[in-house]
């Protein structure tokens, strides 16, 4: 009764269409369960029941909630020498093994897109925590990053002759079969020509969570964080728009 009441009765006692909404919602959705100690959760209710409120977009809350999501992180690179060109890009899966398969989202305001669609082929360079500098690198639109990039590391050429980072845990070299309209972003679905494992597949992975770049081993282990309770490292955020 504490949560319908919550959500579904004005202070006259009267409930409105909008409280009836909230109440639907309570039942249907959180089946009769508010989370009250849940910040984005009460908010989100109460976004519903109370227009008049100051709130999230729609947009913000979509992003505060992703960034609950945990991702893997890879550098995605095309180009030949003197234009190569990559950014960091976390929205990556597997399509089909069918088929050997990737797909890629990508921004298209990143410095790489136009140049990844106009040369149908590209790399996905699987990063490990010890590429957090790299991957740092790939996502800032400074003008030093870009011209640094390639800098780092060691970099070999694949069979397509898409540049492959030598230490990667994993680099999946692939040929530009489709491209799908994903509003902001370019939906790339590359057919795998290769398979290449440079180190230890079980190197601890590098993931993006919380908006910043973390490892496996600084959500698991807490003497990987630091005194105000981050992990370790650079906790750096970086606009996915950037490239």
């Amino acid at each position: 009764m504490d949560s319908i009441a919550a959500i579904g009765i004005s202070r006259s006692g009267t409930v409105d269409a909008t409280a009836r909404i909230g109440r639907a919602l309570a039942e249907t959705i959180f089946s009769g369960m508010i989370f009250a100690n849940d910040k984005l959760g009460s908010q989100l209710v109460r976004t519903v029941i109370q227009p008049g409120e100051n709130r999230m977009s729609e947009a913000e809350a979509f992003v505060r909630a992703m960034a609950a999501f945990a991702s893997g992180v890879t550098i995605v690179t095309t180009g030949r020498a003197g234009h190569r060109r990559g950014l960091t890009a976390t929205a990556v899966c597997s399509l089909s093994a069918d088929q050997p398969s990737l797909l890629v989202c990508v921004n298209r305001k990143a410095s790489a897109h136009d140049v990844l669609v106009n040369e149908r082929y590209f790399a996905v360079n699987v990063l490990t925590k010890a590429h957090r500098e790299i991957a740092v690198m790939f996502s800032s639109s400074a003008p030093e990053c870009r011209v640094g990039r390639f800098a780092k590391g060691e970099w070999g050429i694949l069979e397509t002759g898409a540049p492959a980072l030598l230490s990667a845990a994993a680099v999946f070299d692939c040929e530009l079969d489709r491209i799908i309209d994903g509003f902001s972003h370019s939906i790339l679905i590359g057919l795998v020509r290769s398979t290449r494992l440079f180190s230890n597949p079980d190197d601890d992975a590098l993931i993006w969570h919380g908006r910043r770049f973390r490892s496996v081993t600084d959500l698991v282990d807490p003497m990987h964080r630091s005194a105000d309770g981050l992990p370790l490292g650079t906790a750096q955020t970086f606009a996915k728009s950037s490239g």
